[in-house]
């Protein structure tokens, strides 16, 4: 099988991705180390403070505590049938 010397699928293909791996790689050491021997910080990969400020909406609770939304028709009519449905 003959392959190509250039293009996506070439005998060279892993070669070249393989160079341009350690040029990038070797490109960001130099930077970061720049940055850090010149003092500057790296603000996008570090820890910096932040306030944040809202305002929560919430419904009022105006019922009273163990208050019974059902009258007692209801109650004796509802609670049997919840009864029988949950046996099943």
């Amino acid at each position: 099988m003959v392959k190509k010397i250039g293009g996506k699928d070439s005998v060279l293909a892993p070669l070249v991705k393989q160079l341009i791996e350690v040029a990038l790689e070797t490109e960001i050491e130099t930077h970061i180390a720049q940055d850090v021997l010149g003092g500057n910080k790296n603000r996008k990969n570090g820890s910096f403070k932040c306030s944040l400020s809202f305002k929560l909406n919430s419904i009022k609770n105006h019922l009273k505590y163990n208050t019974n939304f059902l009258n007692k028709s209801l109650k004796n009519n509802f609670i049997p049938l919840i009864l029988i449905v949950s046996s099943y």
